[in-house]
């Protein structure tokens, strides 16, 4: 019997600077320019991310101790 089911887990991590703080009307239109960003993929940002998980599927029995380990490259 599994006391922790856990399928297809996955974290990624963006890395590099923050953004610096906008104002309300930035925020405002960057929200309405949403949509029309989310067709276009910007490959500079996908080359500024890790996974540290990806896809990752386990089960935890009772009395069982699980760790994560990342795997060599």
């Amino acid at each position: 019997m599994s006391i922790i089911s856990v399928s297809n887990l996955s974290k990624q991590y963006r890395i590099g600077a923050r953004a610096p703080y906008k104002t309300l009307r930035e925020t405002l239109m960057n929200a309405i320019a949403l949509p029309a960003r989310m067709f276009r993929r910007n490959s500079s940002e996908e080359n500024n991310t890790i996974w540290a998980l990806k896809n990752v599927s386990f089960d935890v029995k009772e009395g069982e101790v699980v760790g994560v380990r990342r795997k060599p490259t």
